[in-house]
């Protein structure tokens, strides 16, 4: 049965990597949708997106009306690079999945909770601070080594062939639609050690003033690497005009670098303020070193409030020595930015 099911789809969407291709396709993208609905209950339940559809009025309805209150996913059958930087645009982060290997389908989502960073909040420890020294940060040097090095981390996980083909389509292309305001890019983010070679590193889009975290591996064997990228990548956002850092889903390693949830309207309230933002760009426009960006944001950092004189020596320290016991604990989680 799942092969005859892949068949069909197979023959109604062809190589769905070049689908937008085809626009006389888009009739056979209707078709295989409703097939998906007959023999899986889970996609019935879930709305299925497409382009050409009106994705703000769809965004604002999916955000307020309570029956998506606990629902994170639509799903789609296009893998266009501009419809996927139009769901960007709405704020919906978008994955790849491939249900019992029969078809592709792209996953736009916004958990009923957000994960984000203010660029001001983010941890810094001694070590980091020290142990980034010998690291130095790029942006798009190397796209393809870090897609290479998230699936050698993470396994295939949902960067599919064709998930892979639209973002690095839009890394090499840029958007091209026909919405002269929305200003997005994909991006990559590397770390290099002393000896050049890369250590870390982040798969990501920029909407207007918003980098938006997708993906990132640090290499097996490194120490701080993971969170010195984490750290750097922060302080060159701030420097370069960003003022947010959507970290996607909520995860325990991301809380204890600073982040904060925020539900679902909030989230989206916050980012529609900065989406057409136009002084933010992420470039480089060659290596920075990582301690000098980070160094800079613990310079620029606001002053914090001094505790009351009724607060122990001991309750500080104890604080302290906590604050840098979860730092340390942050390395040691397998990150990935897409969950």
């Amino acid at each position: 049965m799942s092969m005859r099911l892949g068949d069909i789809f197979k023959q109604l969407l062809g190589k769905q990597e070049a689908l937008h291709r085809y626009p006389d396709r888009k009739m056979h993208q209707l078709e295989a949708a409703r097939i998906m609905n007959l023999v899986s209950k889970w996609h019935q339940s879930r709305e299925y997106l497409h382009p050409g559809m009106n994705l703000a009025d769809f965004a604002k309805r999916f955000c307020s009306d309570k029956k998506y209150s606990e629902v994170a996913y639509c799903w789609s059958f296009s893998f266009d690079p501009t419809f996927f930087a139009h769901l960007c645009y709405e704020g919906f982060l978008s994955i790849c999945s491939y249900p019992s290997q029969i078809v592709y389908t792209l996953m736009p989502w916004i958990d009923p909770e957000r994960c984000v960073m203010d660029l001001d909040s983010i941890h810094i420890s001694k070590k980091v601070l020290k142990r980034s020294n010998k690291y130095s940060l790029t942006v798009n040097k190397s796209f393809q080594q870090v897609i290479d090095g998230c699936i050698a981390q993470h396994g295939e996980s949902w960067l599919h062939l064709p998930m892979r083909a639209l973002l690095k389509s839009l890394n090499s292309s840029g958007y091209s639609g026909e919405k002269k305001n929305v200003r997005f890019a994909v991006h990559s983010i590397e770390l290099w050690d002393d000896k050049k070679l890369l250590v870390a590193g982040d798969i990501g889009y920029t909407v207007g003033g918003c980098y938006t975290s997708m993906t990132g591996f640090r290499k097996e064997g490194t120490v701080s690497a993971g969170t010195i990228q984490l750290v750097a990548t922060c302080g060159l956002l701030k420097e370069v005009g960003f003022q947010m850092w959507d970290l996607g889903m909520v995860m325990k390693y991301k809380k204890d670098l600073g982040a904060t949830v925020l539900k679902r309207q909030e989230f989206i309230k916050r980012f529609h303020v900065i989406r057409d933002e136009t002084k933010a760009f992420l470039k480089t426009p060659q290596a920075i070193s990582a301690r000098r960006l980070i160094k800079s944001l613990k310079d620029s950092k606001p002053p914090t409030t001094k505790t009351s004189a009724n607060t122990s020596n001991s309750s500080a320290a104890g604080a302290q020595t906590r604050q840098t016991r979860t730092l340390e604990e942050v390395e040691s989680v397998t990150r990935d930015k897409k969950s």
